[in-house]
């Protein structure tokens, strides 16, 4: 059975779909954060974040100048050596960036999360 296996719905629900970025390529669904990854606080993300995207888009060289540069032995990039606690939040960013995975959009949907969490958590209050 492959991974994109078939099967018919005999009920109809609604499904929350993760939206490709139209560059992405086409059947290349985005990596799920493994539950075992520690994801960086905010400041610290940002930085992954973006270094992630770059090598993404510019292939392992990109990062092979940031540890060859004086930048690369400095705390800011400490998350690029495999013995960093951030290394592993960083390798799945690299793939989701890969598959298409777009920051924005992402959190737009866990915003709109959260709202729904929100109202789910008051309604259920009234309720009492």
């Amino acid at each position: 059975l492959s991974y994109f296996g078939t099967h018919k719905h005999t009920h109809t629900h609604t499904h929350t779909t993760q939206t490709l970025h139209p560059l992405a390529p086409a059947m290349s669904p985005l990596p799920p954060k493994p539950s075992s990854l520690i994801v960086p606080p905010g400041p610290v993300r940002a930085v992954v974040n973006k270094t992630a995207s770059f090598v993404a888009k510019n292939g392992p060289s990109f990062e092979s100048r940031i540890l060859g540069s004086a930048q690369g032995s400095t705390p800011k990039f400490a998350f690029l050596q495999p013995t960093s606690p951030y290394h592993g939040y960083y390798q799945w960013r690299i793939e989701w960036f890969k598959a298409g995975g777009d920051l924005d959009l992402e959190a737009k949907q866990e915003e709109e999360e959260a709202s729904r969490l929100r109202e789910e958590d008051d309604a259920a209050k009234g309720d009492g």
